[in-house]
């Protein structure tokens, strides 16, 4: 299952994001194609929980204030 083999590599950037004192933020990633732009899809199953970790943005607070905004 792809949220297991994920899980390593995920605990691994938020650990060095943590470390760096960044904050995190959610983005939306969408095709680039010439149809409909939908969303892209981080697993094969559409589980929650690995879109949204997948779709974050890692912001350092010095540039971009203390809401990271």
């Amino acid at each position: 299952m792809q949220s297991e083999r994920s899980q390593p590599n995920l605990a691994i950037l938020r650990m060095h994001a943590h470390d760096l004192d960044l904050k995190t933020a959610p983005t939306v990633y969408k095709r680039w194609t010439r149809g409909p732009r939908t969303l892209l899809d981080f697993s094969k199953t559409g589980d929650r929980a690995v879109e949204e970790a997948y779709a974050r943005h890692f912001l350092s607070p010095e540039k971009y204030g203390r809401d990271g905004l």
